[in-house]
C-alpha cells in the first residue's frame, strides 16, 4: 500500500485574492500550521518513515515542504508541474475587485470552459497536475509519502481519485494548512481524511 500525505500549504502573505503564479511567502501564521501539520504527521505515521516529500516550485509549497522535511529529514523533490492555476491578470486581485467585469463575471458562471486573460487554460491546468501525480505515484509502489500543493491542485487530484465530474471541483474544500490522506492500493483508493486541520 502506498499511503499519500496531500497538504494545502498554511496560510501566505497575501491572503483574499488570486495568487495563482504569483510567488508569495508563508506568513508567519502559515509557518505555524506547517510545523503542526508536521508534528501531526508523526502521530498518523505511527513510528513508520516518510520517503519523500513532494512540491510544487512555488515559494509557499517550498517552504512548507521545507519545514515537512526538517521534521523528518526527508528530501525534498521540486515538481513544477504541482503549482496552482494560472490565474493571468486577475493574480493579485480579489473576488471584490473583479466582480463587476464582464470577463470574470463569465467565468465565475464556467470557470472549466473559460480562461482568465493572459491565464492557463483549465485543460492544460488539468493535464499536467494528473500527469505528475502519475509519475510521483509510478515512483513508489507502497510506503509513505508526502506532497505540499495548492488548493487547485490537490482538488484535482481529489477529483480524479475520487471519479467525480470536474464541474464538482470546487465542493471539495481545500484550506490553508489542510491535510488529506489517501491510500492507494491495486485495486482501488481509500480516502481517510480529507481538509484535516490539526488543532495547534
Amino acid at each position: 500500500m502506498l499511503r499519500v500525505f496531500l497538504i494545502r500549504h498554511g496560510l501566505t502573505t497575501m491572503e483574499g485574492c488570486y495568487k495563482g503564479r504569483l510567488d508569495v511567502p508563508l506568513s508567519s501564521e502559515g509557518i505555524k500550521q506547517m510545523k503542526v501539520l508536521a508534528q501531526a504527521l508523526r502521530m498518523l505515521l505511527e513510528g513508520k518513515p516518510l520517503e519523500a516529500i513532494y512540491c510544487s516550485s512555488l515559494r509557499r509549497a517550498k517552504e512548507g515542504a521545507g519545514i515537512i522535511a526538517q521534521a523528518w529529514e526527508a528530501p525534498v523533490r521540486i515538481s513544477p508541474s504541482l503549482r496552482e492555476r494560472h490565474f493571468g491578470a486577475w493574480e493579485g486581485r480579489s473576488h471584490e475587485e473583479l466582480r463587476t467585469e464582464p470577463q470574470y463575471q463569465d467565468w465565475l458562471k464556467e470557470p472549466l470552459g473559460r480562461t482568465p486573460p493572459g491565464g492557463e487554460p483549465f485543460e492544460t491546468f488539468r493535464k499536467r497536475v494528473l500527469g505528475a501525480w502519475r509519475d510521483i505515484t509510478a515512483s513508489h509502489q507502497e510506503g509513505n509519502i508526502c506532497i505540499v500543493a495548492h488548493g487547485g491542485t490537490n482538488r484535482l487530484i481529489l477529483c480524479h481519485l475520487l471519479g467525480l465530474p470536474l464541474e464538482k471541483l470546487f465542493c471539495l474544500a481545500q484550506e490553508p494548512g489542510c491535510l488529506n490522506v489517501l491510500e492507494l492500493e491495486p485495486q482501488g483508493m481509500l480516502l481517510r481524511h480529507l481538509n484535516w486541520r490539526p488543532l495547534s
